[in-house]
């Protein structure tokens, strides 16, 4: 199994829906409790297919962290151009839209075109080959609805797991298995559970 072999378990019940989503580029839309390691399959997923991978908190980002900062010599020639930043969209090839449900109305309606179209306000960005996007379920505080146009551009809705959704052995596989995030003192290593 390809999750597997990228270092994540416990999610074989949605490993072919989340292939058909790489195979067609449409946008995947992930919903799942904290900490079932939706950013982790998406970081492991881009550094197999060998793309740079950036995660965007969509609680916290604004425009301008997608687009950069406009350019006052371009626009003095009647053109718009911007100064990319670290944060700006236009050289990510994999995103994740982490928190999308806590994103304010209007900055939903700006990652709108990104997960339609791989767009900001009719500029393509060239080299985005993947967007994905993260939830936790909407019972959570804070969550706000998406608006029906976001989530209609979603091709795949996928439930991630709770580890008390998986096997024995499963769960005995993501406890000895640890990634950048987990166990940090420890440089991400974890301990064996026999």
């Amino acid at each position: 199994m390809f999750f597997e072999k990228i270092g994540i378990y416990g999610m074989q019940k949605i490993e072919k829906a989340v292939l058909a989503g790489l195979i067609t580029g449409d946008p995947v839309l992930f919903i799942g409790s904290h900490g079932t390691a939706k950013t982790t399959l998406c970081r492991r997923l881009a550094e197999a297919l060998g793309l740079k991978f950036f995660a965007y908190d969509a609680s916290k980002a604004l425009f301008e962290d997608m687009i950069g900062f406009p350019n006052p010599d371009s626009i003095s020639r009647g053109e718009i151009e911007y100064v990319p930043t670290k944060l700006s969209i236009w050289d990510k090839e994999f995103i994740l839209i982490d928190e999308i449900s806590r994103a304010r109305a209007e900055m939903q309606n700006k990652w709108l075109e990104i997960v339609r179209g791989r767009q900001v306000m009719g500029m393509k960005a060239e080299k985005l080959k993947y967007v994905f996007a993260a939830m936790n379920p909407p019972s959570y505080a804070g969550a706000n609805p998406l608006d029906e146009a976001l989530a209609g551009r979603f091709a795949f809705i996928i439930e991630v797991p709770r580890v008390s959704e998986m096997c024995e052995d499963e769960v005995r596989k993501v406890i000895n298995n640890s990634s950048e995030e987990d166990a940090a003192a420890m440089g991400g290593k974890s301990h064996a559970v026999p």
